[in-house]
């Protein structure tokens, strides 16, 4: 199905001192949006493969959301998404904006 996430049903999370952690993504859509807050509590971290074996092809990371990553706390993983755009994430800067796979290749671009 192609479409945006947009409902907080659409993610497992897990809150904690004020802040919202994405643990999965179980959502249909394959454009997803990260939303600023969940459970009225900011986004602040999307966790190690939070979209594993999801048909996930683009992210959208808006500027709100504040992304804690580590090396060790990948945010993508499995076959739709990859360690690869981890890697492109963080060497783009981590900005806000849509990150979207197209083929084995990940391209970015601003909201």
């Amino acid at each position: 199905m192609v479409g945006f996430a947009q409902s907080e049903s659409d993610f497992e999370v897990k809150a904690a001192e004020g802040k919202v952690t994405i643990t999965k993504y179980k959502g249909s859509v394959k454009n997803v949006v990260i939303p600023a807050r969940i459970q009225g509590l900011p986004v602040t971290v999307i966790g190690y493969n939070a979209f594993f074996g999801s048909q996930v092809t683009s992210v959208t990371i808006g500027a709100g959301v504040t992304l804690a990553i580590e090396p060790s706390d990948v945010m993508f993983g499995g076959p739709s998404f990859d360690d690869e755009l981890d890697a492109y994430y963080n060497t783009n800067g981590k900005k806000a904006g849509i990150y979207t796979k197209r083929g084995n290749s990940w391209s970015y671009s601003a909201r």
